[in-house]
């Protein structure tokens, strides 16, 4: 889970109003992420940002992996 900035009780943050962004973004924060991002793009445009969203990761995924490969050919060679 993402953490967001952290502030304790004498920060001056929360000195006037109790205003505290510390804590983890939970479930009920996630559907309210995700069903306001529905209303401003609609159901076609967020099912296609999804889409590209995934193929992106799939992207960085497999870039990772390419990355990796060299390193432990090196370290396997090291080992022999």
């Amino acid at each position: 889970m993402v953490q967001l900035a952290r502030f304790d009780a004498h920060s001056p943050r929360t000195d006037w109003g109790g205003f505290n962004m510390g804590g983890k973004i939970g479930l009920p924060e996630l559907i309210l992420i995700v069903g306001i991002a529905l209303l401003l793009f609609g159901p076609s445009k967020f099912a296609s940002l999804g889409k590209s969203l995934g193929g992106g990761r799939r992207i960085n995924k497999s870039a990772m992996k390419e990355d990796e490969g060299p390193k432990k050919k090196e370290e396997e060679e090291k080992k022999s």
